[in-house]
């Protein structure tokens, strides 16, 4: 492997290292999870954060490098792209991009490290990531938080494109206990086991063998699921309003998951503390205007689905209500469907 492919600590001893990856419109949220990261910091620890980046906007990197680079804190910048040229990487979901597969290079990159934090940017870290680096990871590959979204999903046998979560960690995932699934959102790495493994490579294999519904996640869950060991919950406190935590669980990070954003959403559960951080970054100015421009847009294109849902409740409403037998049984399961979905829409209008 090429030197410049490599990452060199930047200090001797008593640091953390923290990894992220980014696509160039995901930059300024980047800058509300570094600050709460320096917020929750210490002043006797150091900390080396590098953000995994294809962007090509060299006075955004620059702004974010001198606004967080501190005497105990280095920032900086590296482009993984190289290792995935010429791959097809797919892209499955609208809020996914090239950079969520850098995760999975990370411990060849890193490999003068003896361990590496690498996280997603739509958290918020309420504690030092000294606490979670310092865990120890044994001898296995990687720790990671289970996902309590993937039992809800076999539990209601909710599908993905006509395929069950069910039969597709059964059958494509290949899990052991399908209801054992990992989120790589937050991961802390063992290098040295990660590379004795030859991972990398294998994911690679893997990727471009499946369609994975979430990507290098499932890609990571179908390779190592046995070979993960569990973090503690409150490393991956998951906003989403169909995860419901026990009251004694104290978040350790945040993070908001899935499509609906707090720089979309302001009314989302945590986005207020977002907001409070965002506030303090030097990009506030444009992820606030972005904020207005996507809820000027979303809020029309709400309140025409609303409409819809309205006049499918009010066809459905009549057509089983004058309707017996199948039909009737048809019918009103279609009426409460859209009722369900009509919920859905006026919640998300209140969150706007």
């Amino acid at each position: 492997m090429l030197q410049e492919n490599i990452i060199k600590p930047i200090y001797n001893d008593n640091f953390v290292v923290i990894a992220m990856s980014s696509s160039e419109e995901y930059l300024p949220y980047v800058c509300v999870y570094l600050q709460s990261i320096i917020d929750a910091s210490s002043c006797n620890c150091k900390y080396d954060i590098v953000i995994f980046s294809n962007s090509n906007n060299e006075n955004k990197k620059k702004i974010i490098k001198d606004t967080y680079s501190k005497n105990n804190i280095s920032v900086r910048f590296f482009n993984p792209h190289s290792f995935f040229k010429g791959l097809n990487l797919e892209i499955t979901h609208d809020y996914f991009n090239e950079a969520c597969y850098y995760r999975i290079v990370a411990p060849l990159i890193f490999q003068s490290y003896e361990k590496v934090i690498f996280t997603d940017i739509d958290l918020i870290a309420l504690t030092d990531l000294k606490e979670l680096y310092e865990v120890n990871i044994y001898n296995s590959p990687l720790m990671a938080c289970k996902e309590p979204i993937w039992e809800y999903f076999i539990d209601n046998n909710i599908c993905f494109r006509d395929l069950s979560f069910r039969k597709y960690s059964k059958d494509i995932l290949q899990l052991k206990d399908i209801k054992k699934y990992y989120n790589t959102g937050i991961i802390l790495f063992n290098v040295k086991k990660f590379l004795e493994g030859n991972y990398f490579n294998k994911l690679l294999n893997l990727i471009e063998q499946n369609h994975f519904i979430y990507q290098e996640q499932c890609a990571l869950n179908c390779l190592l699921n046995d070979k993960i060991l569990p973090l503690n919950k409150e490393w991956n406190y998951e906003i989403l309003d169909i995860i419901q935590y026990e009251d004694d669980i104290k978040p350790k990070i945040l993070h908001f998951l899935g499509e609906n954003k707090p720089w979309h959403y302001k009314n989302l559960d945590f986005a207020g503390i977002w907001w409070e951080y965002a506030q303090r970054t030097p990009f506030y100015n444009e992820i606030n205007d972005r904020y207005l421009r996507f809820k000027e847009k979303e809020v029309q294109v709400i309140t025409n689905k609303i409409k819809l849902y309205q006049f499918k409740i009010f066809k459905y409403n009549i057509l089983s209500s004058i309707s017996f037998g199948e039909k009737k049984k048809y019918y009103s399961k279609k009426l409460k469907i859209n009722k369900k979905e009509l919920e859905k829409l006026n919640l998300l209008k209140e969150q706007m």
